[in-house]
Protein backbone atom coordinates (compact mmCIF):
# COMPACT_ATOMS: atom_id res chain seq x y z
CA UNK A 1 0.00 0.00 0.00
CA UNK A 2 1.28 3.13 -0.76
CA UNK A 3 2.18 5.82 2.08
CA UNK A 4 -0.02 8.52 3.08
CA UNK A 5 1.25 11.75 2.06
CA UNK A 6 2.19 13.98 4.29
CA UNK A 7 0.01 17.40 5.16
CA UNK A 8 0.92 20.53 3.73
CA UNK A 9 1.45 22.88 6.57
CA UNK A 10 -0.64 25.77 6.60
CA UNK A 11 0.98 29.17 6.28
CA UNK A 12 -0.65 30.21 9.34
CA UNK A 13 -2.64 29.54 12.34
CA UNK A 14 -5.74 31.60 12.02
CA UNK A 15 -6.73 32.50 15.47
CA UNK A 16 -10.67 31.99 15.12
CA UNK A 17 -13.56 34.07 16.88
CA UNK A 18 -17.52 33.25 16.45
CA UNK A 19 -18.66 34.91 13.70
CA UNK A 20 -19.83 38.94 13.65
CA UNK A 21 -23.61 39.89 13.76
CA UNK A 22 -24.83 40.78 9.89
CA UNK A 23 -24.63 44.50 9.61
CA UNK A 24 -28.33 44.05 8.58
CA UNK A 25 -28.76 43.72 5.00
CA UNK A 26 -28.63 40.06 3.54
CA UNK A 27 -26.03 38.00 3.74
CA UNK A 28 -23.89 36.74 0.28
CA UNK A 29 -21.79 34.34 1.52
CA UNK A 30 -19.88 32.51 4.44
CA UNK A 31 -15.86 32.01 3.96
CA UNK A 32 -14.55 29.30 3.89
CA UNK A 33 -16.85 27.49 1.71
CA UNK A 34 -18.82 25.06 3.52
CA UNK A 35 -18.88 27.32 6.89
CA UNK A 36 -22.17 27.86 8.71
CA UNK A 37 -22.98 31.31 9.13
CA UNK A 38 -22.38 30.96 13.65
CA UNK A 39 -19.11 28.57 12.81
CA UNK A 40 -16.43 29.48 14.99
CA UNK A 41 -14.32 31.02 12.82
CA UNK A 42 -16.76 32.12 9.79
CA UNK A 43 -16.34 35.29 7.97
CA UNK A 44 -20.00 36.14 7.44
CA UNK A 45 -19.95 38.65 4.18
CA UNK A 46 -23.12 40.79 3.64
CA UNK A 47 -24.49 42.41 0.26
CA UNK A 48 -23.17 45.84 1.32
CA UNK A 49 -19.87 44.92 2.10
CA UNK A 50 -19.68 44.91 -1.27
CA UNK A 51 -20.18 48.43 -1.79
CA UNK A 52 -16.71 48.80 0.05
CA UNK A 53 -14.94 47.26 -2.22
CA UNK A 54 -15.07 49.96 -4.65
CA UNK A 55 -12.63 52.88 -4.98
CA UNK A 56 -12.79 55.33 -2.44
CA UNK A 57 -14.71 53.37 0.06
CA UNK A 58 -13.06 52.50 3.75
CA UNK A 59 -12.46 48.46 3.83
CA UNK A 60 -14.04 47.07 7.00
CA UNK A 61 -13.98 44.40 9.49
CA UNK A 62 -15.61 41.42 7.61
CA UNK A 63 -13.42 42.40 4.25
CA UNK A 64 -9.99 42.59 6.32
CA UNK A 65 -11.21 38.88 7.88
CA UNK A 66 -11.74 37.46 4.38
CA UNK A 67 -8.55 38.14 2.98
CA UNK A 68 -6.62 37.39 6.47
CA UNK A 69 -8.91 33.99 6.26
CA UNK A 70 -8.07 33.05 2.64
CA UNK A 71 -4.32 33.73 3.33
CA UNK A 72 -4.00 31.39 6.08
CA UNK A 73 -5.13 28.99 3.70
CA UNK A 74 -2.66 28.71 1.72
CA UNK A 75 0.33 26.19 2.15
CA UNK A 76 2.98 27.53 3.79
CA UNK A 77 6.35 28.35 1.46
CA UNK A 78 9.60 26.62 2.27
CA UNK A 79 11.49 29.01 5.27
CA UNK A 80 8.38 30.71 6.22
CA UNK A 81 7.99 31.90 9.63
CA UNK A 82 5.16 30.45 12.18
CA UNK A 83 2.54 32.67 12.22
CA UNK A 84 -0.90 33.15 14.51
CA UNK A 85 -2.82 35.47 12.45
CA UNK A 86 -5.48 37.50 14.73
CA UNK A 87 -9.01 37.97 14.10
CA UNK A 88 -10.06 41.70 13.56
CA UNK A 89 -12.21 41.19 16.29
CA UNK A 90 -9.40 40.48 19.02
CA UNK A 91 -8.36 44.67 19.30
CA UNK A 92 -11.99 45.55 20.00
CA UNK A 93 -12.21 42.84 23.10
CA UNK A 94 -8.54 44.21 24.26
CA UNK A 95 -9.81 48.16 24.35
CA UNK A 96 -12.83 47.04 26.59
CA UNK A 97 -10.56 46.82 29.44
CA UNK A 98 -9.12 50.37 29.40
CA UNK A 99 -9.47 52.71 32.21
CA UNK A 100 -8.77 55.94 33.77
CA UNK A 101 -5.94 56.26 36.06
CA UNK A 102 -2.91 58.58 37.34
CA UNK A 103 -3.80 61.35 34.68
CA UNK A 104 -4.27 58.63 31.69
CA UNK A 105 -5.67 55.67 29.63
CA UNK A 106 -4.43 52.21 30.54
CA UNK A 107 -5.09 48.74 30.34
CA UNK A 108 -6.64 46.31 32.96
CA UNK A 109 -4.13 43.32 31.30
CA UNK A 110 -5.72 40.52 33.68
CA UNK A 111 -9.15 41.57 32.46
CA UNK A 112 -8.08 42.12 28.75
CA UNK A 113 -6.07 38.49 28.37
CA UNK A 114 -9.84 36.69 29.80
CA UNK A 115 -11.76 38.48 27.62
CA UNK A 116 -9.59 37.20 24.24
CA UNK A 117 -8.92 33.71 26.26
CA UNK A 118 -13.06 33.23 27.01
CA UNK A 119 -13.75 32.70 23.02
CA UNK A 120 -10.88 30.42 22.56
CA UNK A 121 -8.91 32.75 19.85
CA UNK A 122 -5.59 31.26 20.55
CA UNK A 123 -6.82 28.21 22.27
CA UNK A 124 -5.44 25.34 19.78
CA UNK A 125 -2.66 27.47 19.25
CA UNK A 126 0.46 28.09 21.62
CA UNK A 127 1.45 31.69 20.39
CA UNK A 128 4.72 31.52 22.10
CA UNK A 129 5.88 28.59 19.18
CA UNK A 130 4.73 31.19 16.53
CA UNK A 131 7.91 33.31 15.64
CA UNK A 132 4.69 36.16 13.90
CA UNK A 133 1.73 37.28 15.80
CA UNK A 134 -0.53 39.62 13.60
CA UNK A 135 -2.48 42.12 15.13
CA UNK A 136 -4.96 44.30 13.04
CA UNK A 137 -6.54 46.78 14.46
CA UNK A 138 -8.74 49.94 14.31
CA UNK A 139 -9.01 53.00 16.00
CA UNK A 140 -12.27 53.49 17.22
CA UNK A 141 -13.88 56.68 15.64
CA UNK A 142 -16.27 56.92 12.74
CA UNK A 143 -15.18 56.14 10.12
CA UNK A 144 -11.55 55.15 12.24
CA UNK A 145 -8.13 54.08 11.34
CA UNK A 146 -6.51 50.61 10.16
CA UNK A 147 -2.81 49.52 10.85
CA UNK A 148 -1.48 46.72 12.01
CA UNK A 149 1.39 45.50 14.30
CA UNK A 150 3.17 42.78 14.49
CA UNK A 151 4.78 40.39 17.62
CA UNK A 152 8.33 39.15 16.63
CA UNK A 153 9.44 36.42 18.67
CA UNK A 154 6.93 36.79 20.95
CA UNK A 155 8.03 33.51 23.27
CA UNK A 156 11.85 34.04 22.88
CA UNK A 157 14.00 35.34 26.18
CA UNK A 158 15.35 38.03 25.60
CA UNK A 159 19.36 37.84 24.92
CA UNK A 160 21.36 38.20 28.10
CA UNK A 161 24.30 39.43 26.57
CA UNK A 162 24.64 41.55 23.98
CA UNK A 163 27.15 44.48 22.53
CA UNK A 164 24.57 46.58 23.14
CA UNK A 165 22.70 44.43 25.51
CA UNK A 166 19.67 45.21 23.61
CA UNK A 167 18.07 46.86 20.86
CA UNK A 168 18.63 50.51 22.18
CA UNK A 169 16.91 53.21 20.49
CA UNK A 170 17.85 56.08 22.84
CA UNK A 171 16.99 57.02 25.92
CA UNK A 172 13.49 56.43 26.84
CA UNK A 173 11.07 59.47 26.06
CA UNK A 174 7.67 60.44 27.36
CA UNK A 175 5.00 60.23 24.43
CA UNK A 176 2.23 62.63 23.79
CA UNK A 177 0.28 61.04 26.52
CA UNK A 178 2.76 60.74 28.84
CA UNK A 179 3.74 57.25 28.52
CA UNK A 180 7.28 56.35 27.97
CA UNK A 181 8.23 53.93 25.16
CA UNK A 182 11.55 52.55 23.93
CA UNK A 183 10.36 53.40 20.10
CA UNK A 184 12.31 53.89 16.88
CA UNK A 185 10.73 54.98 13.99
CA UNK A 186 11.47 55.41 10.88
CA UNK A 187 10.62 59.19 10.65
CA UNK A 188 12.92 59.61 13.48
CA UNK A 189 16.09 62.23 12.28
CA UNK A 190 18.35 61.08 15.18
CA UNK A 191 20.84 58.90 15.31
CA UNK A 192 20.25 55.87 17.61
CA UNK A 193 23.40 56.39 20.03
CA UNK A 194 26.15 54.27 20.50
CA UNK A 195 25.86 50.76 19.42
CA UNK A 196 23.95 51.14 16.24
CA UNK A 197 26.53 49.41 13.96
CA UNK A 198 25.94 46.04 15.94
CA UNK A 199 24.24 43.36 14.66
CA UNK A 200 21.14 42.48 16.22
CA UNK A 201 20.36 39.00 17.38
CA UNK A 202 17.58 37.35 15.03
CA UNK A 203 15.80 35.44 18.08
CA UNK A 204 14.96 39.21 20.13
CA UNK A 205 11.70 40.03 20.56
CA UNK A 206 9.89 43.36 19.20
CA UNK A 207 6.90 44.56 17.82
CA UNK A 208 6.23 46.49 14.71
CA UNK A 209 4.48 49.11 14.04
CA UNK A 210 2.88 49.56 10.83
CA UNK A 211 0.83 52.61 10.30
CA UNK A 212 -0.15 54.22 6.93
CA UNK A 213 -1.27 57.39 8.22
CA UNK A 214 1.60 57.31 11.19
CA UNK A 215 -1.14 58.61 13.64
CA UNK A 216 -1.33 55.53 16.12
CA UNK A 217 0.32 55.59 19.42
CA UNK A 218 3.10 52.66 19.13
CA UNK A 219 3.90 53.48 22.68
CA UNK A 220 0.29 52.86 23.60
CA UNK A 221 -0.52 49.77 21.61
CA UNK A 222 2.60 48.19 22.09
CA UNK A 223 2.28 48.06 25.99
CA UNK A 224 -1.12 47.05 25.35
CA UNK A 225 0.55 43.93 23.76
CA UNK A 226 2.86 43.24 26.15
CA UNK A 227 0.39 43.29 28.96
CA UNK A 228 -1.85 41.08 27.26
CA UNK A 229 0.86 38.64 26.44
CA UNK A 230 2.41 38.87 30.15
CA UNK A 231 -0.58 37.42 31.58
CA UNK A 232 -0.71 35.12 28.38
CA UNK A 233 2.51 33.26 29.68
CA UNK A 234 1.67 33.44 33.27
CA UNK A 235 -0.83 31.62 32.61
CA UNK A 236 0.47 28.84 30.31
CA UNK A 237 3.71 28.93 31.00
CA UNK A 238 4.16 29.66 34.91
CA UNK A 239 5.40 33.50 36.85
CA UNK A 240 8.79 33.17 36.02
CA UNK A 241 9.05 36.24 32.69
CA UNK A 242 12.49 35.56 32.48
CA UNK A 243 12.64 39.32 31.35
CA UNK A 244 10.00 39.17 28.63
CA UNK A 245 7.64 41.40 28.10
CA UNK A 246 9.27 44.40 29.51
CA UNK A 247 9.49 48.15 27.28
CA UNK A 248 13.36 47.61 27.20
CA UNK A 249 12.96 43.57 26.13
CA UNK A 250 9.95 44.32 23.76
CA UNK A 251 10.46 47.56 21.91
CA UNK A 252 8.75 48.32 19.34
CA UNK A 253 10.10 49.96 15.80
CA UNK A 254 8.33 51.80 13.05
CA UNK A 255 9.91 50.43 9.66
CA UNK A 256 10.16 52.29 6.49
CA UNK A 257 7.05 51.99 4.46
CA UNK A 258 4.70 53.61 1.91
CA UNK A 259 2.52 56.36 3.42
CA UNK A 260 -1.22 56.54 2.46
CA UNK A 261 -2.12 60.08 0.53
CA UNK A 262 -6.18 59.50 1.25
CA UNK A 263 -8.25 58.97 3.95
CA UNK A 264 -9.65 55.57 2.57
CA UNK A 265 -7.38 53.10 1.52
CA UNK A 266 -5.52 52.13 5.43
CA UNK A 267 -7.15 48.68 5.13
CA UNK A 268 -5.61 47.97 2.13
CA UNK A 269 -2.58 49.70 3.04
CA UNK A 270 -2.96 46.59 6.21
CA UNK A 271 -3.11 43.89 3.27
CA UNK A 272 0.21 45.08 1.54
CA UNK A 273 2.08 45.14 5.20
CA UNK A 274 0.41 42.17 5.81
CA UNK A 275 1.70 40.53 2.53
CA UNK A 276 5.37 41.76 3.38
CA UNK A 277 5.78 39.47 6.07
CA UNK A 278 3.18 36.84 6.19
CA UNK A 279 4.27 33.73 4.46
CA UNK A 280 8.24 34.21 3.72
CA UNK A 281 10.93 34.64 6.25
CA UNK A 282 11.37 36.28 9.39
CA UNK A 283 13.03 40.01 8.88
CA UNK A 284 16.16 41.00 10.27
CA UNK A 285 17.88 44.07 10.86
CA UNK A 286 21.06 44.66 9.82
CA UNK A 287 21.60 47.22 12.39
CA UNK A 288 20.06 48.49 15.69
CA UNK A 289 18.75 51.74 13.38
CA UNK A 290 18.32 49.56 10.12
CA UNK A 291 14.01 50.89 9.44
CA UNK A 292 14.16 48.42 5.92
CA UNK A 293 14.99 45.58 8.02
CA UNK A 294 17.22 44.05 5.95
CA UNK A 295 16.08 45.48 2.58
CA UNK A 296 12.90 44.55 3.47
CA UNK A 297 10.62 47.54 3.90
CA UNK A 298 11.57 50.79 2.04
CA UNK A 299 9.20 54.17 2.04
CA UNK A 300 8.98 53.54 -2.01
CA UNK A 301 7.80 49.46 -2.17
CA UNK A 302 5.17 50.12 -3.50
CA UNK A 303 2.45 52.97 -4.86
CA UNK A 304 -0.57 54.21 -5.88
CA UNK A 305 -0.81 51.44 -8.41
CA UNK A 306 -0.04 48.53 -6.26
CA UNK A 307 -2.99 50.04 -3.58
CA UNK A 308 -5.56 50.05 -6.03
CA UNK A 309 -4.47 46.47 -7.50
CA UNK A 310 -5.05 45.13 -4.30
CA UNK A 311 -8.42 46.12 -3.50
CA UNK A 312 -9.44 45.01 -7.27
CA UNK A 313 -7.81 41.69 -6.08
CA UNK A 314 -10.21 41.31 -3.12
CA UNK A 315 -13.09 42.42 -5.00
CA UNK A 316 -12.50 39.50 -7.36
CA UNK A 317 -12.19 37.03 -4.65
CA UNK A 318 -15.45 38.79 -3.13
CA UNK A 319 -17.73 38.30 -6.59
CA UNK A 320 -16.08 34.73 -7.04
CA UNK A 321 -16.84 33.76 -3.29
CA UNK A 322 -20.40 35.41 -3.83
CA UNK A 323 -21.16 33.84 -7.65
CA UNK A 324 -20.15 30.65 -6.27
CA UNK A 325 -22.56 30.93 -3.06
CA UNK A 326 -25.56 32.31 -4.95
CA UNK A 327 -25.24 32.53 -8.60
CA UNK A 328 -27.15 35.36 -10.12
CA UNK A 329 -27.83 37.10 -7.20
CA UNK A 330 -24.94 39.42 -7.71
CA UNK A 331 -25.71 40.83 -11.24
CA UNK A 332 -29.02 41.63 -9.63
CA UNK A 333 -27.85 43.22 -6.51
CA UNK A 334 -26.29 45.42 -9.24
CA UNK A 335 -29.32 46.02 -11.56
CA UNK A 336 -31.26 47.18 -8.19
CA UNK A 337 -28.69 49.52 -6.91
CA UNK A 338 -28.80 51.24 -10.13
Amino acid sequence: MAPAKKKARKSAVRARAAPAASHGSAVAFVYPRGSGSRDKGAVVLDEVDRKRLEHGEYLNDNLIDLYLERATAIPAAAGAAKSVVLTSKWWPKVIESEFFGDGMVRLDGRRAYEAVKRPGWTRNVDIFDQDLVFVPLNRRGDPGHWSLFVVVNPGKRPPLSRSPALPIPRPPRFERDGRIALHVGADDDEGDGDGAAAKPDPCEPYILAMDSLRTEDPARISEYLREVLKCAWTDRKGDDLDGRFELETMPVFTPFLPKQENGFDCGVFVLKFFDLLFNAPLPERATDDDMTFGGRFSKELFGTVEVDAKRAELRQLFDAEWDHASPGRRVAWFNEKR
